[in-house]
């Protein structure tokens, strides 16, 4: 559980009271509390079926919790999808990488949220590399993560600039 002082001085970003998942007769998740502050990194251990997976999906929105609470910046919230999640600024960093490494470091970010503009006849659509560009330099720089190019092949990229790239989806 993180530390609920820290949580209190930084602003509560995420709060689960008494998280409960179950599948059937099968009971997952029995109770689970936590808090999250603004900022605050919050590491989930345990034995192998203890319900990690289980409880970061219901954050991440890919499960709903069967009963408990879920408050994001203390507002009640019941996490509709991935999406919803990804919304509200709620993003899982998983342990292997899901990078196309042949592929450029904007690629990487932009992946299936591509940045599109209207052609001339506003039927034809077109990803527009320029502003993903600009934005992907922008957001990197804002995480002070320091590339030569964005436009670089991932596989180029140390392993902790590729865990940035992949921590980060673009907004």
């Amino acid at each position: 559980m993180a530390d609920t002082q820290a949580a209190t001085t930084t602003g509560l970003a995420l709060r689960g009271d008494n998280l409960v998942k179950r599948f059937g007769a099968v009971t997952v998740l029995d109770g689970v509390s936590l808090t999250l502050g603004q900022g605050e990194i919050l590491g989930v251990l345990g034995d192998n079926g203890a319900g990690k997976s289980t409880l970061v999906k219901i954050l991440t929105g890919f499960h709903q919790q069967t009963d408990g609470k879920l408050y994001v910046h203390g507002d009640e919230t019941l996490m509709r999808s991935v999406d919803h999640a990804r919304s509200l600024g709620i993003e899982c960093m998983y342990q292997d990488i899901a990078l196309v490494n042949s592929l450029s470091i904007y690629h990487n970010m932009f992946l299936n949220r591509e940045i599109v503009r209207s052609g001339p006849s506003r039927i034809l659509r077109f990803v527009d590399h320029k502003q993903m560009r600009e934005r992907a330099a922008q957001l990197l720089d804002d995480i002070g993560v320091h590339v030569p190019s964005v436009d670089l092949p991932v596989e180029r990229l140390s392993v902790g600039q590729r865990q940035a790239i992949a921590g980060w989806h673009a907004r």
